[in-house]
């Protein structure tokens, strides 16, 4: 990398860590230059009007505090438009959380480009769109997705964990975390975090894990414990986070043709969404329906099927209509 993309790449990890300290040694081991040559990049930023604070002292480093300002160059057209389309977005959805932080933040880089807007104030450039449940947005590199739903954990008090993930996503920094899994295990493991997902309410971490030696999906609410490691890690040049969500799944499953049959008074509710690919419907002459639709085989199509109670009767594939009977009788012997 270059000098301009090593001193790209320094303001990256400064803003990342939200007016943290970061050690020069540290920077120098990311960057894969001397120490010498961090401090010349701080003088390249400082020149281009980016103030760097330096502390000094044994847990001394370099800093962006908070309330820097960076001159921001003039948007084009384009870019107005991209910047209101995405903003009016995010305030129709109810998958984005920080709807408050972010208008102010715009309203302070943008004080001196009044045309463009912003969503609900009569923008220039304002229309009106909605994500809705189970579509995904994701950021310029491809790894962030969210996935409908309204997190939860970041409104009771974890929202320091979501912010120091996704930091380490950022900067390429591998954890260690103490992790409470579904089977009430708790083992501690080093993971890769690659991206974030909002999905069911919850935030979830797509990581490569080396315990297991593949990429799994952590539920950040079910971290206790974790801390930053001096490792760091490239991400594969062929990853991309949506090749690990499925399309109604956090996670993908093997693809099957379900065939279900449906009655009143939830016919129609089944017959009126989308449920996957190439879905087909038959009215039946009691006023039920007859879905036919490729899903995806995951714990969460069995738990739906379930949800619809006696109104639904699986169809097909026979190994799925083996697992809701098996779970059904297991619900059952509960209940004697």
């Amino acid at each position: 990398m270059g000098r301009v993309g090593n001193c790209l790449q320094m303001l990256f990890i400064l803003q990342a860590r939200n007016g943290g300290l970061v050690k020069i040694s540290e920077l120098a081991d990311r960057l894969e230059v001397g120490e010498r040559m961090i401090r010349s990049y701080r003088e390249d930023l400082s020149k281009a009007g980016i103030f760097v604070e330096s502390v000094t002292g044994k847990n001394g480093g370099y800093r962006i505090p908070p309330g820097h300002y960076m001159r921001i160059p003039a948007l084009t057209e384009a870019e107005r438009s991209a910047v209101s389309d995405s903003l009016s977005q995010m305030w129709a959805s109810d998958t984005f959380l920080f709807k408050q932080d972010l208008r102010s933040a715009v309203e302070k880089i943008l004080a001196d480009q009044p045309e463009l807007g912003l969503p609900g104030n009569g923008g220039a450039h304002s229309r009106s769109a909605a994500f809705s449940p189970g579509n995904g947005g994701s950021g310029g590199d491809g790894r962030f997705f969210i996935s409908g739903g309204r997190p939860q954990d970041l409104e009771s008090g974890r929202r320091n964990v979501y912010l120091d993930f996704n930091a380490a996503v950022i900067e390429k920094c591998a954890l260690r975390i103490r992790y409470y899994s579904n089977g009430s295990q708790i083992t501690e493991r080093v993971i890769r975090p690659y991206g974030l997902v909002a999905y069911q309410n919850a935030w979830y971490c797509i990581a490569y894990c080396e315990l297991r030696g593949e990429i799994r999906a952590f539920k950040l609410a079910r971290v206790q414990r974790y801390e930053r490691l001096q490792e760091h890690f490239a991400v594969p040049e062929d990853f991309n986070i949506k090749e690990h969500v499925g399309d109604h799944h956090l996670m993908k499953g093997e693809k099957i043709r379900l065939e279900l049959q449906v009655d009143p008074p939830l016919a129609n509710h089944v017959s009126e969404r989308v449920w996957g690919e190439n879905q087909k419907t038959k009215r039946s002459e009691n006023g039920g329906v007859l879905l036919s639709v490729d899903v995806e085989d995951t714990p969460e199509l069995l738990g739906w099927i379930l949800s619809l109670g006696k109104a639904a009767r699986v169809l097909g594939p026979a190994g799925l209509q083996g697992r809701v009977s098996a779970e059904l009788s297991a619900i059952a012997e509960h209940y004697r």
